[in-house]
């Protein structure tokens, strides 16, 4: 980011040109464009899934037959250029929300967040931010409208609760130029705007909330608004689309008068958005699910395509495709001529619990309905798990590569083979929240309730140790050393020094609810509370000091891995929702903050200062790579040099040159733009010194593919273009 601006270089993603009209100042401009994309690419979290993004969508705009925007929660921004083949994802670093975007033509664009505007003039490659003056501390920028040189920002009241909304207004601002100046339209809208709509630069209409609902209708650019009675309560923001001036749809009602008589066509549900492409045909979302009336609402059918999460825009682009989005990367296309929504996501949408790694290579994540996930390359790719249980799991922790538990609402399963096979424990049924091992035979089974579970035998029988609860909610272990542990729960803290046979309970009220707690060595431990409180002990858990709230943390911290005596990583709240790096003393300094805004985590693991993952809602995994030349502590970091050539390359293939300051095990493997691993080039050990490999592509399409190169002492990516001719 570079006043105000956000600088991108060409991109290299525009398959639909015909191959045979590349030329050699093309060529070059691509081989440059995937050359200056590996050169500006820094560390920190990328998503490994869902693809393409983990972001919860919110809005989606076709802005030709194949260029398509969608604007997402933490200044997500994704583009295609050819119909959802492939995306180009992006985060504006100041933006919480993408709320709206519209475009005049394919090169001229503007996108809202709350607070900010942006405009495009070359197709959305870069984005200038806009300075309008408005009252963001009362407003909230929720749509804009763009017609050749006239624009509409939508501007309802932030807050305004149900006996509140007789007394706020709503505010619209036109443009007359292009966006150069704004003027603010003088008919007042008393109370809280809760959708809207542009037929064209002269025909709008508002769906409005006080106590009751009205509706809003223009035909003079907004210089007078006409105000009628709505049937309906408009205290969520309905889907609203309108065909002409005449027939139109707000939720569940529709008018072909202009507002003056509504009917109600819908009563299944709250309607999300609607769209219809003629007097018949329409479809609306509402929550998780698409239905399609083909009889201008008289009745509606589900189609069999159904969102994973709750779906928030549908819009068509000029030759009739649809596209609807939502959260959890919910995207779906629909060919203009059938019925069929496709999927463009992929990867699980189940909320992850859970994450744990045993080495940079093999980990596992657990979560809803019983999922469990696996990867053996470091979170490339992540397969599913046979699991036994459809229930929550809470916990997964793995003695080695081999030897795993996993805790859950009623259950315990265990595996010897890396998870190929998981023993579901018949004889444990309470609901377990925690889990975790001294050595390969003495471990601690914590259930919500109070009652604690030990093992003296590797996990084959499981004694209860206390007759009493310990407290009437426990939630966490920490193993501080082969005899001393701590157990978290309400309003204290519980101790053992001889591997779980004793516990002592200790009492300390203003700690609430421990969550969380995490000791690096035998003096010094962190927590966190459900109060989003962070505390920390270095005199091995008699006494805990809080830190204050401040610069850098200002949220609640709702997660956090400790790496050692004075580094952490936090999860702030949804509030902030971001991952930061600080170092503690006396107070706490931030020392790397992504500057993206990420959907509720539920656990953070490293295994070391360089490398590690988050997960969460939505299925939202994410790993942290670090160079190590901004890290915390100087580290010496192996730089491996390697060049795609030619680059982009056709069917004769392409050569990967390699260069290593030391030999070892090497893999080279090619994926395409979702994450699907496609060949593998090479595995196995690789000498010091320079060494060439071809890659021959085998039955692929033209697009963008990843070469990967993993090794002991080495991680690295490389983005290339493959030309089928």
């Amino acid at each position: 980011m570079h006043d105000n601006r956000i600088i991108n270089c060409q991109r290299a993603d525009k398959q639909h040109i015909g191959v045979n009209r590349y030329s050699a100042i093309l060529i070059k401009i691509l081989i440059y464009t995937l050359l200056c994309q590996n050169l500006l690419a820094k560390s920190g979290w990328v998503v490994q899934n869902p693809f393409p993004t983990e972001s919860w969508l919110l809005t989606v705009e076709p802005v030709t037959n194949n260029k398509v925007f969608i604007g997402g929660l933490g200044g997500t921004l994704l583009k295609t250029t050819n119909s959802g083949q492939t995306w180009d994802v992006q985060k504006f670093n100041d933006l919480t929300n993408i709320r709206s975007i519209s475009f005049k033509d394919s090169l001229n664009g503007w996108l809202v967040d709350g607070k900010r505007v942006y405009k495009t003039d070359n197709g959305g490659d870069s984005w200038i931010k806009v300075d309008i003056e408005t009252d963001t501390s009362t407003y909230s920028i929720h749509d804009i409208f763009y017609f050749d040189s006239i624009l509409y920002l939508i501007l309802p009241p932030l807050s305004a609760y149900a006996g509140d909304e007789n007394y706020v207004k709503s505010v619209i601002i036109k443009s007359i130029d292009g966006g150069d100046t704004w003027q603010q339209l003088e008919q007042e809208i008393k109370g809280k705007i809760r959708c809207e709509f542009f037929l064209n630069d002269s025909v709008g209409f508002l769906g409005v909330s006080q106590i009751d609902s009205y509706f809003y209708k223009t035909n003079n650019g907004g210089k007078t608004w006409k105000k009628k009675n709505f049937p309906g309560y408009l205290g969520a923001t309905p889907g609203i689309f309108f065909l002409d001036e005449n027939l139109g749809f707000i939720g569940q009602y529709k008018t072909t008068d202009g507002g003056e008589t509504w009917d109600n066509i819908f009563t299944d549900g709250d309607v999300n958005d609607i769209y219809f492409t003629d007097l018949f045909h329409g479809w609306v979302i509402t929550g998780e699910r698409i239905l399609q009336t083909v009889n201008g609402g008289l009745s509606w059918e589900e189609v069999s395509q159904q969102g994973t999460h709750h779906l928030t825009d549908i819009n068509f682009s000029p030759n009739g495709t649809g596209w609807i989005v939502g959260w959890a990367c919910n995207i779906f296309r629909k060919e203009s001529g059938n019925n069929n929504w496709q999927s463009l996501s992929k990867g699980t949408r189940n909320s992850l619990r859970d994450v744990y790694f045993v080495d940079e290579y093999n980990g596992w994540s657990v979560g809803e309905s019983g999922c469990i996930l696996h990867t053996s390359n470091g979170g490339d790719t992540w397969e599913t798990q046979l699991s036994p249980a459809d229930s929550t799991l809470f916990k997964v922790k793995f003695l080695n590569k081999f030897e795993g538990w996993i805790a859950g609402y009623g259950i315990l399963l265990h595996t010897s083979d890396g998870g190929n096979n998981w023993e579901l424990r018949n004889d444990l049924h309470w609901w377990f929240v925690d889990i975790d091992f001294f050595d390969d035979k003495n471990g601690l089974l914590l259930e919500r309730s109070g009652a604690v579970f030990r093992t003296t035998d590797g996990g084959i029988n499981w004694q209860l140790v206390n007759n009493e609860p310990l407290t009437k909610h426990l939630t966490c272990v920490a193993i501080v050393n082969k005899n001393e542990a701590w157990i978290g729960g309400w309003q204290g803290l519980g101790y053992t020094n001889d591997k779980g046979a004793t516990i002592q309970w200790y009492n300390y009220p203003n700690l609430y609810l421990v969550e969380d707690i995490q000791f690096v060595d035998n003096s010094t431990g962190f927590l966190c509370n459900d109060f989003g409180d962070f505390w920390s002990t270095t005199d091995g858990g008699l006494t805990w000091q809080k830190f204050p709230r401040g610069p850098g943390l200002h949220a609640e911290v709702d997660e956090f891995y400790a790496l050692s005596v004075d580094t952490v990583w936090l999860y702030l709240g949804l509030e902030e929702a971001s991952i930061k790096q600080i170092v503690v003393n006396q107070t706490i300094e931030v020392t790397a903050s992504p500057s993206f805004w990420f959907w509720q985590i539920h656990s953070v693991f490293f295994i070391n200062e360089n490398t590690g993952w988050a997960v969460g809602d939505g299925g939202t995994i994410l790993k942290y790579l670090e160079s190590g030349i901004n890290s915390v502590h100087s580290i010496t970091v192996q730089k491996p040099l390697s060049f795609i050539y030619p680059n982009p390359f056709g069917n004769k293939g392409a050569n990967i040159n390699l260069s290593l300051q030391e030999t070892q095990n090497i893999t080279i493997e090619i994926y395409n733009s979702i994450g699907q691993k496609v060949q593998t080039i090479y595995a196995g050990i690789v000498n010091k010194g320079r060494q060439t490999y071809s890659w021959q592509p085998k039955a692929i399409a033209t697009g963008i593919y990843f070469i990967k190169i993993r090794g002991n002492k080495l991680n690295l990516t490389q983005k290339c273009l493959f030309i089928n001719r």
